[in-house]
């Protein structure tokens, strides 16, 4: 196949699953490149290579030279209704020229598709949002010369672990209970969708999409997730990954807490017993994800309990 502006010794076509491991080894360069150490892992990869939404054959490109591969795009589509996310990630090592021209290109296509998407919906528009660490000015400069704005910081927290970290004292009237795969999925859906239905971009997703993507997920951690009872009565959850596993860290995806229960202690009780449960696995560090601007405080109770940001992430936007 081939994209405008690439030529020669560029080459571009269709990924393939046994390309995982060539696609985690240019992002793992650029992340070292930008972060000064590794971040990304095998699983995520896979992770985004596996996401049903986003079929190799219509929503990934790769650019090889000489056999390797120097450049991935994707569409990203986790079962919104009305967003979906693209990213583009170059090989660090080539010219400043070429990883210019290689990312219009990418650009340049996923634009294409995501219209080729946004056709389909009602109303023919969708929102396509793109997340830059911040500090990287060449990928900012190629998306505002694509049309996108920055709207909203992220900040990835982390926290090193403590062998011996204790576990915490249950609030009154708050215990927590297994999740139990055999008959909890609809409540836990029903819970989460609550819980961020106020958060900034949040997109409401089927039940079955939901569980579609924690199907596709390399370690989804089934038996680590936690709901938290208040007053007898399920109000909050704490779902964990283990994508980080192989770094020895813990990652949890959502933590979240019903409006009407708010302010008794539910999330800190559940984030607490996750990082005391990874430390007791003998894992050295966890973090998250959490939007600087959270309405309901998230980002105070994560730095209260000692974590800090790894790095940020700009959240950009293009209608």
């Amino acid at each position: 196949m081939d994209l405008p502006g690439l030529v020669p010794p560029y080459l571009v076509r269709r990924p393939v699953p046994q390309d995982v491991e060539s696609v985690f080894e240019l992002v793992d360069a650029g992340d070292r490149h930008l972060l000064g150490r590794p971040d990304s892992t095998m699983a995520e990869i896979r992770e985004l290579m596996e996401m049903p939404r986003s079929p190799l054959d219509t929503d990934h490109w790769l650019v090889e030279r000489d056999g390797r591969v120097v450049a991935w795009g994707l569409v990203m589509d986790e079962g919104g209704v009305s967003r979906l996310d693209v990213d583009v990630y170059v090989h660090p090592d080539l010219p400043l020229a070429d990883r210019a021209a290689i990312r219009g290109a990418l650009f340049s296509a996923l634009l294409d598709r995501t219209a080729e998407r946004a056709a389909a919906v009602d109303g023919g528009e969708l929102t396509v949002v793109a997340g830059c660490i911040v500090g990287d000015t060449e990928y900012e400069t190629a998306l505002a010369g694509n049309g996108f704005v920055a709207k909203r910081r992220f900040s990835r927290m982390r926290i090193d672990l403590a062998p011996d970290r204790p576990f915490p004292a249950a609030p009154d009237g708050v215990e927590l209970e297994p999740f139990d795969p055999a008959r909890d999925w609809v409540e836990w859906h029903a819970i989460l969708e609550s819980s961020f239905a106020d958060h900034w971009g949040h997109e409401p997703r089927s039940l079955a999409d939901f569980r579609t993507s924690v199907e596709a997920m390399d370690q989804p951690e089934l038996d680590r997730w936690r709901f938290a009872r208040l007053d007898g009565r399920r109000a909050g959850i704490c779902q964990t990954s283990g994508r980080y596993a192989d770094h020895g860290g813990g990652w949890v995806l959502n933590l979240g807490v019903q409006r009407e229960a708010r302010g008794r202690g539910v999330g800190r009780f559940l984030l607490e017993h996750a990082l005391a449960s990874y430390a007791a696995d003998g894992r050295s560090w966890a973090g998250l994800g959490v939007d600087t601007e959270n309405v309901t405080g998230a980002l105070r109770l994560y730095e209260s309990v000692g974590m800090s940001p790894a790095l940020q992430i700009d959240a950009y936007e293009r209608r």
